[in-house]
């Protein structure tokens, strides 16, 4: 996959892990925008939303849920592609799944499952409401 280019919006509460998903993602080259909370999420994606190639979201944060920040971007483009990251046990993963993510990140994670994540999310031809890819559907396992 070529990352170059690629832009990453990362919408998560926790500053500290925003900072190191940030790094992560910049360090294997895609190009990310941050927000730690999901009012200036929705905002930055708005500004950018044809430049925008994925969008983490957290799942539990203050104002909103991860579901409903997808659902305003679903209103700016349909397509949106969207992993959600949580600790969420995992029947709330499915039912959310359900809503348009492509994938699920379950935390803590390393790297390795961020960018392999983060690699099928941007090149999933799945259409929201369908079943992930084989990736997001191992992470449920």
């Amino acid at each position: 996959m070529n990352e170059k280019n690629r832009l990453i919006l990362v919408i998560d509460d926790d500053s500290a892990l925003l900072a190191v998903i940030q790094r992560l993602l910049k360090s294997a080259g895609f190009e990310v925008l941050v927000a730690v909370d999901p009012i200036e999420g929705v905002r930055l994606f708005k500004d950018r939303w044809r430049a925008v190639d994925l969008v983490l979201i957290d799942f539990l944060m203050p104002i909103m849920r991860g579901d409903e920040v997808l659902e305003r971007l679903q209103c700016l483009r349909p397509e949106v592609r969207a992993l959600m990251m949580s600790s969420c046990n995992r029947e709330m993963i499915s039912s959310v799944l359900k809503r348009g993510f492509r994938g699920y990140i379950q935390k803590p994670f390393t790297r390795q499952e961020l960018l392999e994540q983060v690699g099928e999310a941007i090149k999933s031809a799945v259409e929201p409401g369908q079943t992930p890819d084989t990736s997001a559907r191992t992470a449920l396992a």
